[in-house]
């Protein structure tokens, strides 16, 4: 009688855990960025790397908050600066979805602006993934 008991328990437990009691209404969501220099015809070497959204200053790591069962889009601009007396500047922009395992790339070109070897190309890509890493509840 007693085993009936604990397993009846044991089974009501179960269920109880699996019956949804928090109702999760926001995901929490991580973007990671990562920019490789795929190539580089003597541009320089002292690079800068800047993100922004909506006008802040966005990072690695940096999380967003939206509601569950909807997509947010952000647009990202990047620009790429290598650092020298006459700065070499490259910018782009990417829209990026708010949704578990996204992920998209973008390359952005910075051009060697003065001296000899004026016009010369360097090539980055920059790879943005996001990742679903909580939910959060109202209640």
């Amino acid at each position: 009688m007693m085993r009936k008991v604990f397993i009846y328990l044991f089974i009501v437990t179960i269920l109880f855990s699996f019956s949804g009691c928090n109702d999760y209404t926001h995901g929490v969501y991580e973007l990671s960025i990562e920019a490789e220099l795929i190539s580089n015809d003597s541009v320089g070497n002292d690079w800068i790397k800047t993100y922004t959204c909506d006008g802040k200053t966005i990072t690695d790591g940096d999380q967003w908050t939206v509601p569950l069962e909807t997509t947010k889009t952000i647009l990202i601009n990047a620009t790429i600066t290598e650092n020298d007396k006459w700065n070499d500047v490259g910018n782009g922009s990417i829209e990026v979805d708010l949704i578990d395992d996204y992920k998209t790339t973008s390359q952005i070109t910075v051009t060697e602006n003065k001296g000899r070897y004026k016009g010369n190309q360097a090539i980055w890509e920059i790879t943005y993934k996001v990742k679903l890493v909580g939910k959060l509840s109202d209640g």
